[in-house]
């Protein structure tokens, strides 16, 4: 199970959040979403205190409540670990709104100072001349949407984000380590 916490800022200067939790039963992905500020998602997370900082108890799924309820008893503290960034672009079909395609560019992760407050900075989390592109249809794909990437040379591939922050912070955590046991 993973939480990504996405951050929007408003209008009036409010920041905003939504946590995105993601799991798979039998090899299908569910996801669900809550948006408040960074310390009501961090309180109701961490302690399952729902109406903390402005968020607000209808925008609570009961299966998400359900699931942190089991984390926190199997794990007795949840903390966050990763703090991920970067800016999104979402598009939707003219004639078919169902088609939708979002891409992602300057991805920054890090596993120290995770606090949202610390602003958007990190390691790149991707090569910073290459975006994600995904890809979302609820059916089959229309016909075009292959020619124009085949036209472009754009191919499927499978990309984490949390996974490969994850995979990179542990070969830094572990150079690191590596090279404090040589300086000793």
């Amino acid at each position: 199970m993973r939480f990504l916490f996405h951050s929007t800022i408003s209008i009036i200067i409010q920041i905003l959040i939504f946590v995105k939790y993601k799991k798979k039963i039998d090899g299908i992905g569910y996801k669900n979403r809550l948006t408040s500020t960074a310390n009501a998602i961090t309180s109701y997370v961490t302690t399952g205190l729902s109406i903390i900082d402005g968020l607000d108890q209808s925008l609570i799924d009961d299966q998400l409540q359900k699931d942190l309820t089991q984390l926190r008893q199997r794990h007795q503290q949840l903390q966050p670990k990763m703090y991920i960034y970067y800016d999104r672009l979402s598009f939707r079909g003219k004639q078919d709104a169902d088609i939708r395609i979002t891409i992602d560019q300057n991805l920054l992760y890090r596993d120290w100072d995770i606090s949202l407050s610390a602003g958007k900075s990190g390691k790149d989390l991707l090569d910073p001349s290459k975006v994600i592109m995904e890809v979302k249809v609820p059916e089959a794909c229309p016909t075009w949407l292959p020619q124009i990437f085949n036209k472009y040379g754009i191919s499927q591939r499978s990309f984490s984000k949390y996974g490969t922050a994850y995979r990179l912070a542990s070969q830094e955590n572990r150079k690191e380590l590596s090279l404090a046991r040589n300086t000793l």
